[in-house]
């Protein structure tokens, strides 16, 4: 694995999270298979919206070519994981010169390009991201925080308490615009 430094957020950034039981395919079972299930069903989902060359790149990367739009990672438990990335859709890439220093781990397909040259946004809305990641994962609109409290507890997984969601302002994608 390469990377896992800093993430840099801010507008034009969209995150998700999927929780998956371990059942629900063997491929979840490793890491690399985790990886390779999901990012070939977010590889399919972005290329039917952007067109071809959307590309797995380097285990857990999307890229447009051999420009990177989304990182992920996984986070695995006994009974699940919880697998989330970042996806550039319109982010002014200049931040992330002034924020963040060049990686000290760079995966092969950066070839040392600096941050402008190697990230690249989608350049579609949030709306048509979440459109297509529900597409490719079956998912219905809008997600009620009570059973995703009860499939967190069945994998053992715990999410904030709803005191918690609200102080923080964690939303669900049902309640944000755009």
């Amino acid at each position: 694995m390469l990377g896992g430094g800093a993430v840099l957020l801010a507008p034009g950034c969209f995150n998700y999270a999927l929780v998956l039981p371990l059942e629900v395919a063997p491929e979840l079972v490793t890491v690399d298979g985790t990886n390779a299930y999901v990012l070939e069903r977010h590889r399919a989902a972005f290329a039917k919206v952007v067109g071809e060359g959307v590309r797995v790149q380097c285990c857990t990367d999307l890229a447009l070519g051999d420009r990177k739009f989304s990182g992920n990672a996984q986070r695995r438990r006994r009974r699940a994981v919880l697998f989330h990335g970042t996806i550039l859709l319109s982010m002014d890439l200049d931040l992330v010169k002034a924020c963040l220093p060049m990686p000290s781990r760079q995966p092969r397909y950066r070839r040392g390009r600096a941050h402008r040259d190697f990230l690249v946004n989608l350049g579609i809305g949030t709306g048509e991201a979440r459109a297509a990641l529900a597409e490719a994962w079956g998912a219905r609109e809008p997600a009620e925080t009570k059973l995703l409290d009860r499939i967190a507890s069945i994998h053992g997984l715990r999410l904030p308490s709803e005191r918690t969601r609200l102080r923080e302002g964690v939303v669900g994608w049902d309640e944000r615009k755009g």
